[in-house]
């Protein structure tokens, strides 16, 4: 719970902290801009290949969630500072005759991102920076597990249309650096998740 509080307090407090920037940047630099968007992704999280799971284990690793808040600088026409925040993701594990075993799983980031214009209203757009894949405990985990989460690189590569000078639509695939733990109840732990590969569609809107 604390930890859901932490999280949620650093990415209001960069929300918050942006739009101070982008109103500062505005009143000094004309060409900065504040944009703000939302979108879906279908991410992948990949086990690590270290562990050992028995064959007639389930594994759920993929599917799709919410891309929301997205929140960026514009600071120059090739040249942004970006975070966003998704959720609503899940890792389960299922046995017959067991019940299910899930973990609950969002991811926050910030990156820089370079823009290159292409053809007429068509930008190819690469990002390069630091995610944390947070991993929380969620059906039937153990109450003394506990999931070690960690901040690891990230990057990510793709193309925007821009409607207008104000609405735009992108296209992205990201791949991301986990490595978090599981520390079990006999106290050892395990690696768990060892990264993180998502394709996602999203709109923005540049204010």
């Amino acid at each position: 719970m604390k930890k859901s509080l932490l999280t949620k307090s650093v990415i209001t407090a960069g929300i918050f902290g942006l739009s101070i920037a982008a109103s500062t940047a505005n009143a000094s630099f004309g060409d900065c801009k504040f944009y703000a968007g939302a979108g879906l992704d279908y991410s992948k999280h990949s086990l690590d290949k270290s562990e050992a799971y028995d064959s007639n284990v389930k594994i759920k690793n993929k599917g799709l969630g919410l891309l929301i808040p997205i929140v960026g600088l514009k600071f120059h026409d090739n040249f942004a500072v970006e975070a966003g925040y998704s959720f609503n993701k899940k890792i389960s594990f299922k046995q017959v005759g067991d019940p299910n075993v899930s973990y609950k799983v969002s991811n926050a980031y910030l990156d820089v991102v370079g823009l290159m214009p292409t053809v007429d209203k068509l930008d190819l757009l690469g990002g390069l920076g630091v995610g944390r894949l947070m991993v929380r405990k969620g059906e039937n985990t153990p109450s003394n597990w506990k999931v070690k989460n960690k901040f690891g690189w990230r990057v990510k590569l793709g193309a925007q249309y821009n409607f207008t000078s104000n609405v735009a639509v992108r296209a992205l695939a990201t791949y991301q650096s986990v490595k978090n733990k599981v520390q079990e109840e006999n106290g050892s732990t395990e690696k768990f998740v060892k990264n993180m590969k998502s394709i996602g569609l999203s709109a923005i809107y540049s204010f």
